[in-house]
């Protein structure tokens, strides 16, 4: 205890830096599962998902994912009434970091099957999977 005490200052800094270390994964968890583009493609072939990607307008057009719709992060929640069936749901984004709040609005809304795209567009393109550009 008398060490603890006198280094409270080294405590608080390992409690922290393990708060940190653990932070990615817990912040992925919190936004479903997701998938890695071979997995993502497997989705896609076999269940024919819903493909939403939530990156800006200006982003969509500079290449997606075929069959993929554009539904920026900042309306999703107002056009969730667009997304009709019981398909699953994959969330596309610019590189992964955005996609878990998208999963959390999709599942708040009733969706039961949704998943994120790991490294989201950013990771699309490094498989050599193809992007449309509109």
């Amino acid at each position: 205890m008398k060490f603890l005490i006198e280094n409270i200052f080294l405590v608080l800094m390992a409690v922290l830096s393990g708060g940190l270390l653990l932070w990615p994964s817990i912040r992925d968890r919190a936004g479903g599962e997701r998938l890695d583009a071979t997995q993502a493609t497997r989705l896609m072939n076999d269940e024919d998902p819903i493909l939403i990607d939530i990156r800006t307008p200006a982003e969509f057009e500079g290449g997606h994912v075929l069959r993929s719709r554009s539904f920026p992060l900042a309306d999703l929640e107002k056009r969730i009434a667009e997304i009709k069936g019981k398909r699953p749901l994959l969330v596309i984004d610019a590189d992964g970091a955005r996609s878990a709040r998208a999963c959390t609005v999709l599942r708040k809304a009733g969706f039961e099957r949704v998943y994120s795209l790991a490294g989201g567009v950013a990771a699309w393109r490094s498989a050599n999977l193809p992007l449309l550009k509109s």
